[in-house]
């Protein structure tokens, strides 16, 4: 789980940085009943506004936020199952 927290701490700060005013944040659950054997984690998502959530989207289209995508579906793929839950 440590490469997930690596992984979801670039992702907020590469947010953070790119998405003007900022105050994203991002938690790592794990379930504590059901697949918790299996390495299955969420991502909770919080942003001030829909406008932020908005920039964050259109700012992972720019190549730099292509690759922080890619590096959280490949930390994904190699320790488990997960989910992405976005709040405003």
């Amino acid at each position: 789980m440590d490469e997930v927290h690596a992984a979801n701490a670039a992702w907020v700060v590469f947010m953070n940085a790119n998405v003007e005013g900022g105050d994203i944040g991002s938690f790592v659950l794990t379930p504590r009943v059901g697949d918790i054997e299996n390495g299955t984690f969420m991502y909770v998502d919080s942003y001030p506004s829909l406008e932020s959530w908005a920039a964050g989207d259109k700012a992972t289209k720019l190549e730099a936020g292509k690759e922080v995508m890619a590096a959280l579906g490949a930390v994904a793929l190699t320790t488990g199952h997960f989910s992405r839950l976005t709040t405003t």
